[in-house]
């Protein structure tokens, strides 16, 4: 079985860099690469060095594009501006997107839904909300055919013994 290529958005910050290390420690997933905005300073730096994890020839770019073809997962702690444009991106290539960034408008929230009609979207919420995943097909048509893991999976609910949400 093949590792899970996820691809981390937001690379540089702090939750970026965390992610990273999570990612390369966990069994059956593997580090595709990292963005940042253009114009960062860490633009073609080692992501691995940034996260504290040793050289890994993985060099932090601005080319979310890039990143698509290599990742079937993204993780995104970016602006809400960035969020929506990325996932707009992602549906069109069916990866599939978890959004971790804060402060989304309802109008970001409305593209957002858009956006899951092509791909699985997990969200977070605010901190006392549970994840929610968002995945909506077309009618009678198939789910969109794509390279990711997360396709046709259910929100398992959040734990506590409170089980699926209606």
């Amino acid at each position: 079985m093949t590792d899970l290529k996820i691809g981390i958005l937001g690379a540089g910050g702090r939750m970026g860099r965390m992610l990273a290390k999570a990612v390369h420690e966990a069994e059956g997933a593997a580090l595709a690469g990292g963005v940042e905005r253009k114009g960062s300073e860490l633009l073609g730096q080692d992501f691995g060095a940034l996260a504290g994890l040793g050289s890994l020839d993985l060099p932090i770019t601005d080319d979310l594009l890039g990143l698509l073809t290599k990742a079937d997962v993204l993780i995104d702690f970016t602006s809400p501006a960035s969020t929506v444009e990325s996932v707009k991106l992602a549906a069109q290539q069916g990866c599939g997107y978890v959004i971790g960034t804060t402060g989304l408008s309802a109008e970001d929230e409305a593209e957002i839904e858009k956006a899951a009609i092509y791909c699985p979207i997990v969200k977070a919420g605010r901190p006392r909300a549970r994840s929610q995943l968002r995945y909506r097909g077309r009618g009678d048509a198939p789910p969109p055919q794509g390279r990711c893991a997360l396709r046709h999976r259910l929100d398992a609910g959040g734990g506590g013994g409170q089980g699926p949400r209606a």
